[in-house]
């Protein structure tokens, strides 16, 4: 977004003066836009990796469990390794709230 303002000076010096501050301050304002835009696109970034690294990660636990699955007299220390191993999934899964879906609106009149 783009504002442009041109001013046609005629004599007063203190209405000239607050008109060049305020365009000083629409110019910040618009460095700060951008400077969020910036910062929100490298966020999205981050995220987008996250996401994928969370991926391999949630597939590797689901590995390790039917490994686990497989294996006879599971030693305790290994049990526990898993145990431990999925209470940590639990935690990060936490962190953020589930979906839920959208209920669909009730009508008001139904049954009317």
């Amino acid at each position: 977004m783009e504002l442009h303002i041109h001013i046609h000076h005629h004599g007063d010096d203190k209405l000239f003066t607050e008109i060049k501050s305020i365009n000083s301050k629409i110019e910040i304002m618009a460095k700060t836009q951008a400077e969020l835009a910036a910062e929100m696109n490298q966020i999205s970034t981050q995220l987008t990796k996250v996401a994928g690294e969370s991926k391999q990660t949630l597939d590797k636990v689901k590995e390790l469990e039917e490994a686990l699955s497989n294996q006879e007299n599971v030693s305790p220390e290994l049990q526990s390794a898993f145990d431990n191993l999925k209470a940590q999934v639990l935690v990060v899964d936490d962190l953020i709230p589930d979906v839920t879906p959208p209920t669909e609106p009730t009508d008001p009149n139904a049954g009317l």
